[in-house]
């Protein structure tokens, strides 16, 4: 949704950024940053990191995960 709104200010971009995730063993992103972006748009980029921050990936039990170098691709569809 994040990224439909932006398409329709900004009709051409699109990209991927890249993250750095760690998830937590209840299974909550403690912490997300950017490593880089091809989206040229730091509204956008904020968003989507403090939405990555709300996800949720299930409770394991497992020690805390660190996700170098996470993908996230932007394409029209």
């Amino acid at each position: 949704a994040l990224f439909n709104r932006a398409l329709r200010d900004k009709p051409g971009i699109q990209g991927r950024i890249i993250v750095n995730l760690t998830i937590g063993p209840d299974g909550s992103v403690s912490r997300c940053e950017l490593v880089s972006s091809e989206l040229g748009d730091p509204e956008l980029e904020r968003k989507v990191l403090l939405k990555v921050q709300q996800l949720n990936f299930g409770a394991k039990a497992v020690p805390r995960y660190t996700y170098p170098n996470y993908p996230i691709f932007f394409l029209p569809s």
